[in-house]
Parts: structure tokens; sequence; C-alpha cells
């Protein structure tokens, strides 16, 4: 068969593109390699293909934490100062910070500040950049103050919801209660709830910590848990307000409700609808950890899903450190893995499931590597085909890509190395992202002596690899936006990737011509005629004419093979002349009667054209055309099965109905 070489000018378009990202495993880019100590990297799509890169920094004088970042184009071209440039900068240092996307290149960052001199900067802050790195606010706007405890400001969440921001933060107070406040403020910096942060009653109290998630309408989902310890709760709340805090929900929900509770980490992801949550929890007797998921809904907090809760995995062994993304209407997962048959302390799983609770790959994950890992934190980002590219810790940075059918893994079983081990993240310190075409990873390297030290960047990229998918499909296929309707063998160039497609096309289409009441099926195949009014299939209507006796409305079910097609329905309309009011025209003898009957028909104000005897069970048992002017039709019933039979009579303009018992 030919082969159909596809989109070869724009992998050489493409390849200009990349020119400048590096993808050495050996020798990545530098972000930053100046002294001491660089972590908590954090990324941001600057929306043009590009990406901005931040993180803390204690090459201060003093060694406080600072905020630096680093904005890189769509060419992979740095675009501010050597080292990065200096965007946060207080006396005190940022123990918390969260950057946000406002949509149009600018971004947010808020932070907090602790260890300040005398408590005078202690607090938490935030400000708009735009996409060179300069202020769009005249002044940083302070949000709360907490001079009186230097240590006190824990985390920092901050989170658009339509077009405000809500930055959450975790404080310490005396007697070792946890306290979150939450200011609320525009594009703009100004604050829409009072200064120092609005509580959530309930808000306070001995508590682990504390996540946030937007429901995208101008409202958050604040989550917290009941400790740090195994066993742990979740519990949540959907809060919003104009000029202050209100609760939307009558109470906390508890999501591990009927559950053992935590056993790991914990994610959400809220939306219009409700608010989904993933948990590690402990397994039945001992069992290790498994993953499991929970929604609620958005109008009162209550439970999705019949009340259940959904199992991602509950494999034989741990299964931990997982990391979720959602896309449309489906969640995307992975997983550290210790089931048996591991090479190392755990393997890396994945899988998927709908909005509505559905998982939709194969049971207990997809496993997506088995290689010497120690504590892998893996990460994923999505490209535009939903192909989950996964980087995981293993000797180095590994990179595999897993396509969204569940499964087809690339790069398998070694992967793609994106760092050496001499530049590996430290545990969790890297991110992963998809943005101008391609994935980048960004990490914190380990340090010798413990910690993260020095910032670096590679695209993740192979020699592509070469595989075939031999795929049959009904009518047409789709695959990156191209739509084949012919069997052919399709070479596919993706870049990393060259796919050679070996595709059956079964073309089955259910169609059919009315003439009259007479439906005749258009192609070949295997016939089954439905009558949509009912929502039912016609008896033994598997011929592929059929003729309708009973006014509705009728579709056509073909199938070839696996492929099964339903036509659109058709309404036929049988025209019927009043049975008692013509009965006198109507004769059939002897009635009941044995081995024959005689219809007869006198005076009739249409002509005739069939005789068709149908029994109760809406089976045809005979049927047979009539001459014109038909006076008697003699039938041998001598095979019919006793009982009652509708006998029919009809033309072009109307029907004629008797019944006859068979003795």
């Amino acid at each position: 068969m030919f082969k159909y070489q596809l989109s070869i000018l724009l992998s050489i378009f493409m390849g200009s593109l990349h020119a400048q990202w590096t993808s050495d495993p050996n020798a990545p880019a530098v972000v930053c390699d100046t002294s001491n100590q660089q972590q908590g990297v954090q990324t941001l799509k600057d929306g043009a293909g590009g990406v901005y890169v931040f993180w803390t920094d204690d090459r201060a004088v003093y060694q406080n934490n600072d905020v630096y970042a680093q904005h890189y184009s769509a060419a992979g071209l740095p675009l501010w100062e050597k080292n990065g440039r200096l965007l946060i900068d207080y006396r005190g240092s940022v123990n918390s910070y969260q950057a946000a996307a406002h949509g149009d290149g600018s971004f947010l960052i808020a932070w907090s500040v602790i260890n300040s001199p005398q408590g005078e900067s202690n607090g938490v802050y935030a400000i708009r950049f735009d996409g060179e790195g300069q202020k769009l606010w005249q002044d940083t706007v302070k949000l709360r103050n907490q001079t009186s405890y230097p240590n006190s400001i824990g985390g920092v969440r901050l989170v658009k919801s339509l077009d405000t921001y809500f930055v959450a933060s975790q404080g310490n107070l005396i007697g070792g209660a946890n306290q979150v406040k939450i200011n609320k403020i525009d594009a703009d910096g100004n604050l829409l709830w009072p200064f120092g942060g609005s509580e959530s009653p309930g808000s306070i109290g001995s508590y682990g910590s504390f996540g946030c998630s937007p429901d995208n309408q101008g409202k958050l989902y604040l989550y917290k848990t009941t400790g740090n310890g195994l066993g742990a709760g979740i519990y949540c709340m959907l809060i919003g307000g104009t000029t202050d805090l209100v609760n939307q929900w009558l109470n906390w929900e508890n999501v591990t409700i009927l559950s053992q509770g935590l056993g790991g980490n914990y994610s959400a992801i809220g939306d219009e609808q409700g608010i989904t949550f993933v948990w590690v929890g402990g397994g039945t007797e001992g069992s290790g950890t498994n993953i499991y998921a929970r929604r609620f809904l958005a109008s009162n907090g209550g439970q999705s899903w019949n009340n259940s809760t959904k199992v991602i995995t509950a494999a034989e062994g741990n299964q931990s450190n997982f990391y979720l993304k959602k896309s449309g209407a489906n969640y995307y997962i992975t997983w550290a893995d210790s089931r048996p048959g591991v090479i190392g302390n755990s393997a890396i799983y994945a899988q998927k499931f709908t909005i509505n609770g559905v998982v939709l790959w194969q049971e207990n994950g997809v496993q997506v590597a088995n290689l010497n890992t120690y504590i892998p934190y893996p990460e994923f980002d999505l490209d535009s085909n939903n192909t989950m590219c996964i980087a995981h810790a293993s000797g180095g940075l590994v990179a595999h890509k897993l396509h969204d059918d569940g499964t087809t893994i690339d790069w398998a079983p070694a992967g793609c190395k994106v760092f050496s081990s001499t530049y590996s993240p430290f545990y969790s310190d890297f991110n992963m992202l998809y943005t101008g075409e391609r994935f980048v990873v960004v990490g914190a390297a380990s340090r010798p002596g413990g910690g993260a030290d020095n910032i670096y960047i590679n695209e993740v990229k192979l020699p592509p690899v070469e595989i075939t998918r031999e795929v049959s499909a009904c009518n047409s296929y789709t695959l990156y936006d191209s739509t084949y309707t012919v069997s052919d063998s399709y070479v596919i160039d993706r870049g990393d990737t060259i796919l050679t497609l070996d595709l059956t096309i079964t073309q089955n289409h259910a169609e059919f011509t009315t003439e009259g009441l007479k439906l005749t099926a258009v192609n070949d195949g295997e016939f089954q005629w439905y009558n949509c009014s009912t929502s039912s299939i016609v008896g033994d209507a598997t011929n592929p004419v059929f003729n309708v006796t009973v006014s509705g409305n009728y579709a056509l079910i073909l199938t070839n093979g696996a492929c099964v097609d339903t036509s659109e329905c058709a309404e036929i309309t049988v025209l019927a002349i009043d049975e008692m009011a013509h009965r006198k025209n109507l004769n059939v003898f002897p009635n009941p009667g044995d081995d024959y009957m005689v219809v007869a028909a006198t005076n009739l104000s249409f002509a005739p054209e069939q005789v068709t005897i149908i029994a109760m069970s809406g089976q045809v048992v005979y049927q047979e055309l009539v001459a014109q002017g038909l006076s008697t039709v003699k039938v041998n019933t001598s095979e019919f099965a006793s009982g009652l039979y509708l006998i029919r009579l009809t033309g072009n303009s109307g029907i004629l109905q008797s019944t006859w018992m068979k003795k």
C-alpha cells in the first residue's frame, strides 16, 4: 500500500524553532548557577510559547530567601539577566510564595515574610508583573500583618477565580492552633475583602495543612486536614462573598468519611459544578495504601457519584506520591507504586477517569515505567492531544510519554533521559510543562550535602522513535486532528515519534429508502429494523426490506463485523379505514377455521394490493400480493398454530382489518 508522508514541512519548520532549546541530559541549560541555595521551583506558561521560571534564592548578604525569576522565549532564549531577575526582596525571609498567570502575559506573585527584624515586615503580600518583569502596580499590596509572631505565617495559596484572586495563608497562633485567613483582590491590586484577611468559620483549630481550588465562577473551595498523621481527615467548604467572606455551604463536608483517612498526599480540582478530591488512604487489613477519589457538588456540598468513593488503584503494596491534572471532562493521574514485581522501591503507574467517576484505563492503572527508582515523585503535563509526558527520578530524571488511549507508551522501557544524575532534581523540586508545542522540565539539582541548589532547564526530546500501530475502525478514524476514511498505511511524523498507522476502515452506513409502506436498506450487512416510537426492535424484521403495518418512527440497525450503525428515524403513517364501519366489506370464513380460510371483499372504496396475516406476537405468517379486482383469496392454514390472527387487506389509500381464529 502507498504510504502517505505527512507533516514534512511542519517538522522542518518546527525544528528550526527548537534550535535554541537544549536537550542534552549531561549539559542542560543553566537557569541559575550562582552561589548559595536555590530551591522551590515554580513555572508558568507565558501564553506565547515561552515559560516563566521562579525560585527562592538565599544569595543575599544575610542569606534571606528572596524570589528570583527568568523568562524564556518560545525559542528557548533567556530574556532577563543571567542567573535571574530579583522580583521579591524584603527585610526578612520569604517563607512561602505562589505565582499565577493573569492571561495576558502578566502574572501575580503572593508571598509571606518571616523573621523580619522587630517583625516590621512579617506578613503576606502580593504584586503583579508584566512580561518584562516590571511591576504593574505602583505599590506592593500588603494583605496581612503579622508583626507579633516572627515565624507564624506558613503556606500561601494564590488562585484565580473568574476575574478575581484569592490569597489564603496559614498562621500559627499561640497554643498550637492553626488559622487560615483569606484575602480577595482584583487584577489592579484593590482589596475586595478587609485587610488582614477573613476567616471562614471552622478554619481555626488543630490541623495539619490546607489547600485551595477555584470554582471558576468567582468563588473558592477551601479544604483542610485534621492533622499530619496517618488516618487524618479532609474537610472542604465553598466560600464566596462580594465585600467579605460568606460560607456557601451549611457545613464543612467530610471528604474522607467512611474511609481510613489519609495515608499520604492529597489533591483537589474544582470547577463550576463541583470539586473532585484524590487522596492516598489506608487499604483494608493493613494491605498498604491505595488511591481514592470522591466528588462534591458546588450547589449544596452534597456528594456526587451516588455518594460513593471511587478506587483509582487498590493494588497490593503501597501507592503514593501521586500527581493530578484535569483536561476537559477527564482527570489524569500518575503515582509511585510498590506492588510486587517492581525493580526499585516503586514503579510508575498512571490512570484516567471521568468527571462522572468512571475509570477508563485498565484496573489499578497502566504501568509507565519499572526502573530502579528510589523515592519517585512523578509529575506530568498534557499536550493538545492529551498525551501525558511523565517525568520521575531514576538515576537522573527520566520521562515517558503515555498516549490518551492508555495503551501506547513511547520511549519505553528505559525512557528519555532529561537530566543525568549530576543534575537530578532534589526529590520533587522540578516542574514538567508543555509550552510552545514542546515539553520542558525545570529542576533544582540536589546538593551533595542535602537540599537543592542551582536551577536547570531542558527540552524533553529524543531522536524519533519508530512505532507501528494496527487499527481497525468503522467509517473513519481520527488521530492528531486528522481524519482518515480509506484503508491504507500512513506514516505520521510527530517529531519525536514516527508512527506507521496500518489502518483498516470498514464502511458501515445504515441508510434506507421509503416507498409507501415499504422500507428498503441501501447497503449490505446484517439487518435489524427498529421501532423508535417504542424503543424496541421489530420482532423478526431482519430482512433488507421491511413492510410497515403500524404507524410509527422506524430506523435500521446495520451490522458489518464489529461495526454497528443505526440510521435516522423515519416517520411512517399507515392510513387506516375504520374497522367497524367497513367490517361488512371484509368477510373471513370459516371463522373459527382449521386447514384453510377464505378472505372475501366487496364494495371496497380503494384498490386492494396485498393480504397480510399477522399472529398476535406481531410476526407476519403470510403475505400475498393480489390482483386488481380481488373478490376472494383462499389461504392454506394447516401449518398455522392455534390462536387469534389479524387479517389485513392493504391498498394505496387505506387498510381493512378483521380477525380470524385457528382451532
